[in-house]
């Protein structure tokens, strides 16, 4: 592979990050959370309105065993971020178990007219981010 200067710019940009926030950490706690105490009054009220709607799971997805871990996402769109193709970035920050595993920031690739369509498209991504982590 024959590196590039961008890959030494790269590489500078990362060794810059690191030396200015050194005494900065994330805290990753192996042990399960208790979710007793959690509570939320928009918790589960999809089932109110989709009685009869099961969790869409694949068709080879092992048994599970051991705890039960929760994901939570969060997801945003910074609508027309760039200037000179009005393209939006989509971002996205997937917990499981209260522990930040993956982090996207992308230009999405299409051109949309409003926040609206620029938010749906963060979803859809972040949909299918959940759905990856969910079946392995």
């Amino acid at each position: 592979m024959a590196y590039a200067i961008s890959h030494l710019q790269a590489a500078f940009r990362v060794f810059g990050y690191l030396r200015h926030t050194h005494k900065k950490q994330i805290i990753i706690d192996p042990q399960p959370l208790d979710w007793s105490n959690f509570h939320s009054d928009h918790y589960d009220t999809w089932k109110e309105f989709y009685p009869d709607t099961e969790e869409e799971l694949p068709p080879n997805m092992p048994t599970a065993k051991g705890a039960k871990a929760k994901i939570t996402v969060y997801v945003d769109a910074d609508h027309a971020h760039d200037k000179v193709t009005r393209r939006s970035v989509t971002c996205i920050i997937l917990f499981v178990n209260g522990t930040p595993v993956k982090r996207i920031s992308k230009r999405q690739k299409t051109v949309k007219t409003s926040t609206y369509g620029s938010e749906l498209v963060a979803a859809r991504i972040a949909v299918e981010t959940v759905m990856e982590y969910r079946g392995s």
